[in-house]
Parts: C-alpha cells; structure tokens; sequence
C-alpha cells in the first residue's frame, strides 16, 4: 500500500499512458475520498489515459468511497472486493468558526477582503444568510457534476444517479448490484479484466509493473522532509544535534540499490 497525492498519481497514470511498453493499466485504489479537485483530477488522467487507447480497471481494496469513487469512474471496468466501502456519491464542507475560541486565548483575527464572497472561507466570523447560500451553491455545482461524471462514466441516467448518491455508502456486492461496479473479486480479477481487453489467454501470465517505481530509503527519508535538491540540507538546518551524528551515513545512502542483503537462516528441527 503507497499513499499518493493526486498529482503523483496523474502523472503515474499520465506515464503509464504513453509507455509504449503498458498495454493496459490497473488503478488500484483504497481511499476514503477527499478533495474534489483532486479527484477530478485522477478522473482526468484516467480519461486521457483511455484516449491513448489503454484499457483502464480500476481495482478497488478495502475503500473506494466519495473522491476515490470519483477517480474510477472513467476507468473501462470497475472490479471492486464484495465487502468493500464504495459509492458515497456526496458532496460537503465543513466550515468552523474559530473567532471566539481564539479570542479566548487572547488572538485577534481580521480579513481583508475584496468582492461580496471573498471570505466566504475565512474562519473568524460566521457566515451570513448570503454567504451560506453561496456556499451551498457551491456545494450543489460540485455534486452536479460528480453525479454527471457517474452517470456517464457507468451508462446510468442522472436521475437513477442521484437516487442511489447523495452521499449513500455500499458495500462492493451492493455496488455490483445497482450497477456501480462490474466484477466483483480483488487484484487477481482486475488481471482477468485486463487479459479479455487484450484478448489473452485466461492462464497468460502478465507482468506488473508498479507507477511510480517504489522509492528508495533515501527518497523516503528525503520526502518525509520535504526535500528535494538536497535531502539533507534542511534537516542539518533544522536538526543539526540529531543529524550530525548520521550526516555521512546517510550521505552514502543509495537511492537506487538495496542497503543491503540480509542473510537467510534455516534453523533445523
């Protein structure tokens, strides 16, 4: 299990899409959902991955729920596990007020804004009348066109569509049920999928190839702190008595190869 961002995981499609060597890809997913703007942006990468005529399953674990339902729906076929958490085609936000809890610690909060909903976001004040109604528009807009997405991504009128959303969550066998998967089964039927697509033989064997690659210790290590050019540079920065005592270690550290091969040991009995 990898977590990604969405940009990483549009570009990891994106790649795979334009790799002469892919014949087809697997979106696995396990997620709970997020924001809409990523998950339109996943639903994008998947779209212009099949107009490069890749065959795309999407492949669900144990989640694929709101935002990671989003990103499947344009796959080709949708296999997810029967007791899988799916569907809940919904849209909320979640706006708090914090002006009085921060005054009660002595902060004082002010905005300065331009245009009659520009702070429709800010916190430190609760919203009018007007800008709740904004809100909820917005609101509204979002889950207009995830529901739009759905209904053509799985060939369902709009308002069959909204009967089974509004935020609705099933498990993959009623998914399978209400025509919001197409095979039930886990990674092993996803490659079944896969080799009808291609017209291979049901017993062929295939090669899975992982996008992105998996990440070194180094690269791990380097993400955790946001570095990017110089790995190291920033934690000696922030955390010189921590990594000094390392620096030339990790300094040494291959981003490519293994540390090390560990020996095996049989005991007998």
């Amino acid at each position: 299990r990898v977590r990604t961002s969405a940009s990483s995981a549009s570009q990891a499609i994106n790649n795979a899409a334009i790799d002469p060597s892919i014949d087809a890809i697997i979106l696995r997913i396990d997620s709970p959902g997020g924001s809409a703007l990523a998950s339109e942006q996943i639903w994008r990468s998947v779209e212009k991955a099949r107009d490069e005529g890749k065959p795309i399953i999407a492949s669900f674990s144990d989640v694929a729920a709101s935002g990671g339902y989003y990103a499947a729906v344009g796959a080709d076929e949708i296999v997810s596990n029967a007791g899988a958490y799916t569907g809940s085609i919904g849209v909320f936000a979640v706006r708090p007020v914090l002006g009085p809890a921060l005054a009660e610690i002595g902060i004082d909060s002010q905005s300065l804004t331009r245009g009659r909903h520009a702070n429709i976001l800010a916190t430190s004040e609760p919203l009018s009348e007007e800008g709740r109604a904004r809100l909820q528009s917005v609101v509204l807009e979002i889950y207009r066109v995830f529901t739009t997405r759905v209904s053509n991504g799985r060939e369902l009128p709009l308002e069959r569509v909204d009967e089974i959303a509004q935020g609705r969550v099933w498990t993959g066998a009623q998914a399978y049920e209400i025509g919001l998967v197409d095979r039930l089964g886990g990674l092993h039927e996803a490659l079944a999928a896969v080799r009808e697509r291609l017209d291979l033989d049901p017993k062929a064997d295939v090669a899975l190839v992982s996008f992105p690659a998996p990440r070194g210790l180094a690269e791990e290590l380097a993400s955790l702190f946001q570095m990017r050019l110089d790995p190291f540079d920033m934690g000696m920065r922030l955390f010189p008595r921590a990594f000094r005592p390392v620096q030339h270690w990790l300094g040494q550290v291959s981003f490519d190869e293994p540390l090390a091969i560990l020996p095996v040991w049989v005991e007998m009995r």
